[in-house]
């Protein structure tokens, strides 16, 4: 199955993520060269993650509103990824939206393989995490972005993930309860 490779690629990509994350906070305060080579590797991997599922859903899947915004949310990715004046937030902001993308791969293999037995737990994880992450800790990333760049302009195009974040949280406790 297309998607469940897919949805296997992307638990990769958000956990490595994650684990490299820990070289980004040894790096960052300590050497200025090996931080900015790790964190043009970052730029790379996560953009090139960002490149890959925008042309899969192009490639594999009906082009209708959900995806639209997806492929929004990849080029706005990207977008802020290359903007150096704003990396520690983009950083930050970047882990934590990985962190709690990690349960989505799960739901939607429970999902796929018809294992009842543990989705509504799942998908309490992924609700919690999802929320617990999504709105408080990449809000106040953004906010202190704008705070201290007010007129960086892929942060104003960046935002409207934030949002989306917002409208994915209440889709998620809504589906809490089938």
């Amino acid at each position: 199955d297309k998607n469940m490779a897919n949805y296997g690629t992307s638990f990769v990509h958000s956990s490595s993520f994650c684990l490299f994350s820990f070289l980004y906070f040894v790096l960052e305060n300590n050497d200025k060269y090996l931080f900015n080579t790790f964190w043009n590797f970052l730029k790379v991997y996560s953009s090139g993650y960002f490149i890959y599922d925008s042309l899969f859903i192009i490639k594999h899947q009906k082009m209708n509103l959900v995806n639209f915004v997806l492929l929004y949310h990849h080029a706005s990715g990207i977008n802020l990824l290359m903007d150096d004046e704003i990396k520690h937030y983009t950083f930050k902001m970047l882990l934590f939206a990985e962190i709690s993308n990690l349960p989505s791969c799960f739901v939607y293999y429970l999902i796929k393989t018809k294992n009842k037995t543990f989705l509504l737990f799942m998908k309490k994880i992924q609700f919690a995490l999802y929320s617990f992450f999504r709105i408080p800790f990449i809000g106040y990333y953004m906010t202190s972005a704008f705070k201290n760049f007010p007129y960086n302009k892929n942060l104003y195009i960046s935002l409207p993930i934030y949002f989306m974040g917002l409208v994915w949280t209440s889709k998620l406790y809504k589906g809490l309860s089938k």
